[in-house]
């Protein structure tokens, strides 16, 4: 396996098993979230991970506070609904919020993780192994 073939692999591995952690990290005790832009309760199965910053930004690809549940229509159809989104970052986290995502964004080469800790492409395998066991511990009490 290539260099590159094995970092796609890695980063598609790590897109699935982050997705599923942060919609049932959002989940309430029943499996539910809402989306953040337009409210529609769903569940977290039926969610999108949605990212404020979008995926390609790698410093915020995996950042708790760019990534949130979202229904598929204001995620893929209605491109994040930026506005909503960020009046609903803004409510839960601060007005401070939006422009320390922006400068996230604009690191460089880390990835920020739970936390705000930066790691480097190879320690994202570690990072997925965490986040698996701690869907384990969430989907005992809301799978």
């Amino acid at each position: 396996m290539s260099k590159s073939t094995l970092k796609t692999y890695i980063k598609n591995t790590a897109d699935s098993v982050y997705s599923k952690y942060r919609r049932l990290q959002e989940a309430d005790r029943f499996g539910y979230v809402k989306c953040v832009t337009c409210g529609k309760r769903m569940y977290w199965t039926d969610a999108e991970a949605g990212h404020y910053e979008g995926r390609e930004t790698r410093t915020t690809r995996y950042d708790d506070q760019n990534v949130h549940p979202q229904c598929t229509k204001c995620n893929c159809f209605h491109e994040g609904r930026k506005p909503q989104y960020t009046l609903y970052l803004m409510k839960r986290y601060g007005n401070h919020i939006v422009e320390e995502i922006a400068n996230r964004a604009r690191a460089t080469w880390k990835w920020v993780i739970v936390g705000g800790d930066g790691i480097d492409f190879f320690n994202i395998k570690e990072a997925v192994k965490e986040w698996r066991a701690e869907i384990e511990k969430m989907y005992k009490i809301k799978g």
